[in-house]
């Protein structure tokens, strides 16, 4: 099943090369030792009535103590990355899939999935949030200066790789990309804007493979 919109949920099933081994993740990081093995056919669905995972982070703004995300579940798509192991432990480059199952109001938009390691984002030294420094000084009484917020520090060092997939009805191109936090005061804000650049070193194109605003 490609990337793409789904009415109903239904079986994937993934193949490799003869003697390798598929390990897969459901969470958009890139499979490790401990994901999942594939033995069989793994049920998609719409997951946007379970819980919230990173909407829920709260260390996305500036004093997040008394910051209280949105607890209601939002729209979901479900996110596949699998990777093929060889009997000599040679490991594919991640295939990353994104699924919108039973989500028909998004068809007729635009759509770019962004898929990246939750690390990246929302770890002790993620883009998304304060960051370790800065949550220690926070807790810790505020004495001296204080620490940077990750999501204000800016450069190449704070640009993550991330999968990006373009849809406008339907799956139209997809590349490896990085990923900042842009702008300025709205970075306090708990929805974030991001810029995207096509780099070589990602492997792929050192532009986007189309036009994302036509005519532009």
């Amino acid at each position: 099943h490609k990337s793409g919109f789904y009415t109903e949920p239904f079986e994937l099933e993934i193949s490799s090369e003869p003697g390798t081994t598929v390990y897969y993740t459901t969470d958009g990081s890139v499979p490790a030792a401990d994901a999942l093995s594939y033995t069989g056919p793994i049920h998609v669905y719409d997951r946007s009535t379970e819980a919230n995972v990173y909407r829920s982070v709260r260390n996305v703004t500036r004093d997040w103590l008394h910051y209280e995300p949105e607890e209601a579940p939002v729209g979901k798509a479900y996110i596949l990355r699998a990777v093929a192991v060889s009997g000599d432990g040679s490991v594919s480059e991640p295939v990353t899939a994104t699924y919108f199952v039973d989500m028909d109001s998004y068809r007729q938009s635009t759509v770019i999935s962004l898929v990246a390691d939750p690390a990246l984002l929302w770890g002790e030294d993620g883009i998304y949030v304060t960051g370790r420094d800065y949550d220690v000084w926070y807790l810790n009484g505020q004495a001296g200066e204080e620490p940077v917020r990750n999501y204000n520090r800016r450069g190449r060092d704070y640009e993550k790789e991330v999968f990006l997939e373009y849809f406008s009805e339907e799956l139209t191109f997809s590349q490896n990309a990085g990923l900042r936090i842009t702008g300025a005061s709205n970075r306090e804000d708990p929805m974030k804007n991001f810029t995207l650049y096509a780099r070589k070193e990602y492997g792929g194109s050192d532009s986007f493979d189309e036009p994302i605003f036509p005519g532009v």
